[in-house]
């Protein structure tokens, strides 16, 4: 088969969509596909390559660098040295003081971010749709996928469609679009039924779709019941580990108990205010000495939740910032409690979840709701604590199951879920979008 996919975030982009549409590309090429990408440029790689057997066309995106360049930093670096108890120097107070970039942010969210349509990768459309057909002209495809979000790339399937009717599309969704009301893509008071109309018309015109969880599946059912028969249920991907093999430690061997949380924090869905405060009581109780809680992954808008806590950065909390993924699988495997916050839907599952059953490691588990998509997904597994978001949590008995669970809960053999897994490996995701696209010709 040749196919062609159009993402706007690939490898090497730090994204989860990045991260599972390269691993599917990689694995096509090797059972004999051939795959091209259009995806976003990125500063130092060349618009045209051949990406391990992957033909890579990286387009646009020249004027969202140049504006991302001077838009504020939200995380916090740690020295690389993991052991250092020294935080660079440019600190949350320096960058919250740059004039320039406040001016920066204040002129994006009060300008442009609530004039765009349908989301932040709008002025992509034009340059990716060119070069896609380009590439029809030259190439006769035998499928096309095109991934959100963002949903800016399946306004490109949808136009590329009109030209080639036979052709089968497939429609991977990572996030929704019309109804992501926590966190809404663009201006929802002004582009609410537009929304919903160009989503219907992507669903209603694609061959086969696909999501991550049977909740999403539910609410798109709901709303969109006349695509319902096309929709399929892919999970999240659990990576490859051979890269990690001839890897120094990330942390020391030592008896420090380290929870680790691996993921992007944002104040509407995924806040980190309950865990720090349930943290902070934790370091009243006898586990203190032995504690450590470590982030890996951008803060974006949650610098201010942390900021009561700064005297303990470097020694009792370490923000490390986005870093690559070998890093944080790492991060994974080496922590003694990994540590979820939950979304705020029930039909939105964080990729990482796979990955944090695949180490065997205990996972502590934070939601506001037992409707949580999280909840459902660790339902199975041997380890692994809930602890519901409110207050009260932290006076009660659960409080001391919790410090039990801390203190008591072992790493379980990976093995022993092995058949689990099997369903989220590569050889089986890959295969079943094959699967799909071949049927919906």
């Amino acid at each position: 088969m040749r196919i062609l996919i159009i993402t706007y975030s690939f490898a090497p982009a730090i994204t989860p969509r990045a991260f599972r549409w390269a691993a599917i590309a990689e694995y096509w090429v090797k059972q004999g596909h051939n795959v091209d990408v259009i995806c976003a440029w990125m500063p130092s790689r060349p618009r045209n390559e051949v990406y391990n057997g992957i033909n890579v066309y990286r387009v646009g995106r020249v004027l969202t660098e140049i504006m991302q360049r001077h838009s504020p930093k939200t995380s916090v670096y740690l020295n690389n040295d993991i052991n250092s108890k020294e935080i660079i120097s440019t600190s949350l107070n320096q960058v919250k003081s740059s004039f320039l970039v406040t001016c920066v942010k204040w002129l994006h969210n009060n300008t442009w971010k609530k004039a765009y349509w349908p989301d932040y990768a709008c002025l992509w459309y034009f340059p990716a749709l060119k070069k896609a057909k380009q590439l029809f002209l030259m190439n006769k495809y035998d499928g096309m996928v095109t991934i959100s979000h963002p949903f800016t790339g399946h306004l490109i399937g949808l136009s590329v469609k009109k030209s080639y009717h036979q052709m089968p599309w497939l429609v991977d969704i990572g996030d929704p679009f019309s109804f992501l009301e926590n966190t809404p893509v663009n201006n929802n008071r002004l582009y609410n039924t537009l929304n919903y109309f160009y989503e219907r018309k992507v669903l209603n015109g694609a061959s086969t779709i696909s999501v991550t969880t049977d909740a999403t599946l539910k609410r798109y059912a709901e709303l969109f019941p006349e695509s319902t028969i096309k929709i399929h249920v892919i999970p999240p991907l659990i990576s490859s580990e051979e890269s990690l093999l001839a890897e120094d430690f990330l942390f020391p061997i030592d008896e420090k108990i380290r929870l680790v949380f691996v993921g992007t924090l944002y104040k509407s869905i995924r806040n980190p205010d309950f865990l720090l405060q349930l943290y902070n009581k934790l370091l009243q109780t006898k586990v203190s000495e032995q504690l450590e809680l470590h982030f890996f992954g951008n803060i974006n808008d949650c610098q201010s939740c942390f900021e009561p806590y700064k005297k303990l950065y470097g020694k009792k909390i370490f923000l490390h910032g986005s870093v690559n993924r070998i890093k944080a699988i790492k991060a994974m495997k080496e922590a003694d409690i990994l540590i979820n916050i939950g979304n705020d839907t029930s039909y939105q599952l964080p990729s990482k979840v796979v990955e944090y059953v695949s180490t065997g490691k205990p996972i502590l588990n934070i939601v506001k709701t037992n409707k949580d998509s999280s909840v459902a997904f660790f339902k199975s597994y041997p380890v692994i604590i809930n602890i519901l978001e409110n207050v009260t949590m932290l006076e009660t008995e659960r409080f001391d199951k919790l410090i039990d669970f801390i203190e008591n809960s072992s790493h379980i053999e990976v093995s022993i879920l092995k058949d689990w897994l099997d369903s989220f490996r590569i050889e089986t995701i890959a295969a079943t979008y094959e699967r799909i696209l071949k049927c919906s010709n």
